[in-house]
């Protein structure tokens, strides 16, 4: 159990890991799909 907690110290120690999102359209029906790509609230 010590080891996972010094884990997660040391990881929000680092602070946040920035990640870019990608997406890779092989089919697109517009515009019914449109709804799919629109940003939900979290």
């Amino acid at each position: 159990m010590k080891y996972f907690y010094k884990l997660r110290s040391q990881i929000l120690k680092e602070g946040v890991l920035k990640t870019i999102p990608t997406a890779h359209v092989k089919k697109l029906d517009f515009p019914d799909d449109m709804d799919k790509l629109r940003k939900k609230p979290i």
